[in-house]
């Protein structure tokens, strides 16, 4: 809970700032946490597959 709250406070931040830097850094952070919510899927799935996950 608190872990997105944190990340909402740095998006609004960066973005009210409008910097070509800060909308740089928002990407950035944008596209990590769509990296690891893809890699967590794919952890989870691979754990499904070998029967340990449940």
């Amino acid at each position: 809970m608190y872990l997105s709250a944190v990340l909402a406070t740095i998006a609004v931040i960066l973005l009210w700032s409008r910097t070509e830097l800060s909308l740089k850094m928002f990407l950035c952070l944008g596209c990590g946490v769509g990296a690891l919510a893809l890699a967590t899927n794919f952890f989870l799935l691979t754990l499904f597959k070998l029967g340990y996950g449940d």
